[in-house]
């Protein structure tokens, strides 16, 4: 099939001439965290503790293990979110928005936008990391009011919102971050607790957060589903490299009404695998439509599927024949 040259979007740091009127549409402020259980939220990653004590969640760190993360059970796409939060001045944290772990994808690993809690001189809080995944997307060098927004040994109140391919940041009323990018339109919240490898001085020190609410804006959360016959998307990488393929990211290009445009995906050149994606406007067996089936031949930029406005809400990647490989679905 013929396929145009995609437009493959690059993350953008905003500026004055950027900014926009915000949508009119304010739903009630939903509270998150209701100050006595964790009830709504649940753990991955590592092993730091979280605990409730006087009315805020409590993170304290233990060693040898990697960075963990309390998550919302349930996944967000457009929101304002506000919280407030303490940090030991030892240690590094961030807020984790529209995050979200696949068993495909570097072992189901926690993955996406950290909005970023930074206590040591470099004074970077409330910029913008991509965790694990591309790094920094959003730096605070040159930026000192938004610098000296934190507030060490007290409590900082962090306001972000996430509304389309648009991210803002604010530390304790101070505008901080205003960044585009549009690879992850929903996911999961997540409060991290940084690692601290084999350090013994940095044993049992604590991140607090409490006031944590959200308003709801809606938006198109995509969710993978793995019940196909074929190979899922868990199971497209064996582990056996020299048999199979490594996939890079598929970009999902949608409007309103869940009216999907258009698939992107992008492969290493050298690559062909053969694939079948097909898309659902509900979860239910029979409400599969395949949109394409086949090889995928080598393209530089990747590979655009057009939809012509298909109205999907749901997306399914497998593999066929011998195409084994890992592929990394947002």
């Amino acid at each position: 099939m013929a396929v145009p040259k995609p437009a493959v979007s690059q993350p953008k740091v905003n500026t004055a001439a950027d900014r926009k009127t915000q949508p009119a549409f304010n739903p009630p402020w939903r509270t998150l965290f209701d100050g006595k259980t964790l009830k709504g939220w649940t753990q991955i990653g590592g092993k730091a503790t979280y605990t409730v004590r006087n009315g805020s969640i409590v993170g304290t760190t233990v060693p040898g293990t990697p960075n963990s993360f309390l998550i919302t059970e349930k996944r967000y796409a457009d929101f304002v979110l506000e919280l407030e939060f303490r940090a030991d001045t030892s240690l590094n944290s961030g807020i984790q928005i529209r995050s979200n772990h696949f068993p495909a994808y570097k072992n189901d690993v926690f993955h996406g936008y950290q909005i970023e809690i930074d206590p040591s001189p470099r004074a970077w809080s409330g910029g913008i990391y991509d965790e694990s995944r591309r790094g920094w997307l959003f730096k605070l060098e040159g930026r000192q009011q938004a610098q000296k927004a934190y507030r060490k040994n007290g409590w900082n109140h962090y306001r972000i919102e996430a509304i389309g391919d648009r991210i803002r940041t604010w530390v304790n009323g101070v505008p901080v971050a205003d960044l585009t990018d549009g690879l992850t339109r929903c996911g999961y919240i997540g409060l991290q607790v940084h690692d601290i490898g084999q350090d013994a001085a940095k044993t049992g020190r604590y991140i607090e957060w409490r006031n944590i609410r959200l308003r709801d804006l809606g938006g198109v959360c995509w969710t993978v589903s793995e019940e196909t016959p074929e190979h899922p998307v868990s199971a497209l990488f064996d582990g056996n490299r020299d048999r199979g393929w490594q996939g890079d990211w598929i970009t999902l290009d949608f409007q309103k009404n869940d009216r999907l445009e258009s698939i992107l995906l992008q492969l290493p050149e050298s690559v062909s695998p053969h694939l079948q994606i097909a898309i659902a406007p509900e979860q239910a067996p029979d409400a599969w439509t395949v949109v394409f089936e086949g090889p995928l031949p080598p393209k530089k930029g990747g590979n655009l599927i057009a939809l012509n406005g298909k109205r999907a809400r749901y997306l399914r990647v497998s593999g066929k024949s011998m195409a084994i490989g890992e592929i990394k679905v947002e």
